[in-house]
């Protein structure tokens, strides 16, 4: 399993406190790294495929889906400068391996320029 999907032991305390915390999903100032930590939180130590279309299920995120080892979902984002052509969006992503145990978890903001 990827660093970037397993929380370690050792976090456990901080998971836990992450967990209480509500997801700001309007805040400009959140950033990939903060938001991953938030979702990660929410997830098992060991997340499943099957865990992450729960968490998104659950947040009731937008276009929700999976496809083979891929499972995606997103989440309008602030607008940012008016003049923007399309408003910006999170792109959360999910890679899981043939068990379906999730290998890597992203996130990226796209802002459309």
């Amino acid at each position: 399993m990827s660093t970037a999907a397993n929380v370690s032991t050792g976090a456990l305390q901080e998971r836990e406190m992450l967990l209480g915390e509500p997801i700001p999903w309007s805040d400009r100032h959140l950033s990939p790294e903060n938001l991953k930590a938030l979702l990660l939180a929410r997830l098992p130590v060991q997340p499943t495929g099957p865990d992450v279309e729960q968490l998104f299920e659950r947040l009731g995120l937008e276009h929700p889906g999976r496809q083979g080892g891929l499972i995606q979902a997103t989440v309008r984002a602030p607008r940012q400068p008016w003049w923007l052509p399309t408003r910006p969006y999170w792109l959360l992503s999910a890679f899981v391996d043939g068990d379906d145990r999730v290998t890597e978890f992203k996130v990226q903001y796209l802002s459309g320029i």
